[in-house]
C-alpha cells in the first residue's frame, strides 16, 4: 500500500512534534483519521524511518558544527602565532 499525499504531509508534521489536533486541522481531516493511519503498518514504518532520518540529520549537523568550530579555532591559533 502506498501512502497518500496527506499521509506523507502528516508524517512530516508529526516528526516536528505538532499535535494531532493541529495536524488534522491543517490537513482538513480528523484526529481519528490520523489515529487510524497510525495503526497502519506502512504509515508507521514511514513515520519511524522519517524520525530516524531526522535524528541522523541532527547528529550529522552536530558533527559538522563541531568540525567547523575546530577548523576556525585552528585558523585563529595560526593567526595568533603569525602575529606574535
Amino acid at each position: 500500500m502506498s501512502l497518500s499525499e496527506k499521509q506523507i504531509q502528516c508524517i512530516a508534521l508529526l516528526t516536528t512534534g505538532m499535535a494531532q489536533k493541529d495536524i488534522a486541522e491543517a490537513l482538513d481531516t480528523t484526529p481519528r483519521t490520523i489515529q487510524r493511519w497510525q495503526r497502519e503498518q506502512d504509515f508507521m514504518q514511514a513515520l519511524q524511518a522519517s524520525e530516524a532520518g531526522q535524528v541522523a540529520s541532527q547528529q550529522t549537523a552536530k558533527v559538522v558544527t563541531e568540525i567547523v568550530s575546530n577548523v576556525w579555532q585552528g585558523r585563529d591559533q595560526l593567526r595568533q602565532k603569525e602575529l606574535s
